[in-house]
């Protein structure tokens, strides 16, 4: 599980404290499948010991939550938090 708390302080004294908690499903792994993955160096400084998008996303089943928490912060979260804040962003393409 990956959890990821974010509190905001506003200038006017408002705190908001908002969660995300994100599940990732494994399969099982075989003691050759766990040595053969730590060998490859991938998971090294990593949150949760592998990246999903790497090659750890083949032994992953599902997935429950927010991907971006997994990957670093749950961007959707904090832009509706921070535009409840009343910050307008230009969204450049």
């Amino acid at each position: 599980m990956v959890v990821f708390i974010l509190y905001v302080y506003a200038s006017d004294g408002r705190i908001v404290r908002r969660i995300s908690e994100t599940r990732v499903k494994m399969k099982r792994l075989s003691l050759e499948e766990i040595n053969w993955y730590a060998s490859t160096g991938e998971g090294i400084g990593k949150a949760i010991g592998c990246t999903v998008n790497g090659i750890a996303g083949y032994f992953i089943k599902s997935i429950s939550g927010s991907d971006s928490n997994i990957m670093g912060m749950p961007k959707c979260k904090i832009f509706c938090i921070l535009c409840g804040f009343g910050l307008k962003l230009k969204l450049m393409l």
